[in-house]
């Protein structure tokens, strides 16, 4: 059969350095051993030849897509999380077992572009019986295992995936790791601190409830005893399910999110809180949007850097479209706020570790004149 494979990520970009897609890389080389020809989309040329299946993958919703003709062609396979609406088939497990086709983008240069994209887990949510050998392929590999559903399987399948892989250096994960299911499941724990890690990819954990992360944060201390040498991505939390709708409950929220903050500070755990959507329908989301931005931002600075530097620069920070977001009309749960974190001086100052910064440094003119504080 004629096979064409259409990344177009990887065609429309300008820079197209470590921008393979390894889904492409196993479809090529499945159709490949197959004894199939391959041909891989890099010209205008390349679009219309013959084919017998055309394969187009777009991970990207900002890339263009193919002409409309394609749209309505049975014989186009859509691929990739900008087509999850679209896509008419699964890749079958003999192709997801396959080892990459590293011969079918032309860079091949750097570590991540001849990485080993492993996939573990089947359609069934069943462990693959058996993958390709990738050993005689490129030294100094990244292996990354880019299974979506690992963490949904059982008990079982995830601890034999993991064993699977036990004996292999420098793993990744391309995917979240489900940090609770490890966490409160002996087996799988035990099962993951046997693998090594590779200490040249950040490991990324998958949202945390606000209730989870104190005992979240204990566990990662365990994590980097095991892994003394594996880099972390920031931990995300997700301070509420839904909006803050009652006073009272945003006044508790907001305390335990401040203790979590501090706690974070003490351990040197980089935080990113995430905040629920809807949030701007309540006159609560201001301080959480605002500990949101800190985080994304710069996390190692004080709450008190923070907001004398936001505020000094852009006085109008918190105006905008919404009925609350006014500051004439700033809810006074907000101000009220403000100013018990005026009067936790722990909070107020804490940097990162244990280091404060001066109680002389609060910028006493700005606070007064942007939180009324005293009044």
């Amino acid at each position: 059969m004629k096979i064409s494979i259409w990344d177009l990520d990887y065609y429309f970009a300008e820079d197209k350095t470590n921008l393979i897609n390894p889904d492409a890389q196993k479809i090529s080389s499945y159709h490949k051993q197959c004894g199939d020809q391959v041909n891989f989309v890099q010209t205008p040329y390349d679009i219309n030849r013959p084919y017998d299946i055309y394969y187009i993958i777009k991970e990207n919703a900002a890339t263009p897509n193919p002409p409309i003709e394609f749209l309505v062609n049975p014989k186009v396979r859509w691929c990739g999380a900008a087509y999850s609406m679209k896509r008419n088939w699964k890749m079958p497990d003999a192709m997801l077992a396959c080892r990459p086709d590293y011969l079918l983008y032309p860079n091949r240069e750097t570590r991540l572009e001849r990485a080993e994209h492993i996939r573990l887990i089947g359609n069934s949510n069943n462990l693959l019986p058996i993958t390709q050998d990738w050993s005689n392929t490129f030294k100094d590999k990244y292996i990354i295992v880019d299974d979506k559903q690992l963490w949904y399987c059982s008990e079982e399948v995830i601890i034999q995936a993991l064993s699977r892989i036990a004996h292999i250096k420098n793993v990744s994960f391309a995917e979240p790791v489900w940090i609770e299911k490890i966490r409160t499941n002996p087996k799988i724990q035990e099962a993951f601190f046997k693998l090594q890690l590779s200490t040249r990819s950040s490991v990324s954990w998958n949202r945390i409830k606000l209730e989870e992360a104190a005992a979240t944060m204990e566990w990662l201390k365990l994590f980097a005893e095991h892994f003394p040498k594996c880099p972390m991505k920031p931990l995300p939390v997700q301070y509420a399910k839904k909006p803050w709708h009652d006073a009272d409950e945003a006044r508790h929220g907001w305390e335990l999110l401040k203790d979590l903050i501090k706690d974070a500070k003490h351990q040197q755990i980089d935080l990113r809180i995430i905040a629920p959507r809807h949030r701007e329908d309540t006159p609560f989301f201001f301080l959480p949007e605002l500990v949101c931005n800190w985080c994304e931002l710069n996390f190692k600075l004080s709450w008190l850097e923070y907001l004398s530097i936001r505020f000094k620069v852009d006085k109008n920070y918190m105006s905008g479209s919404t009925e609350w977001n006014k500051p004439d009309k700033w809810h006074p749960l907000f101000r009220d706020a403000i100013r018990q974190t005026y009067e936790d001086k722990e909070f107020l100052l804490l940097k990162w570790g244990h280091e404060k910064i001066s109680e002389l440094e609060i910028p006493w003119n700005l606070w007064k004149e942007t939180f009324k504080l005293g009044l």
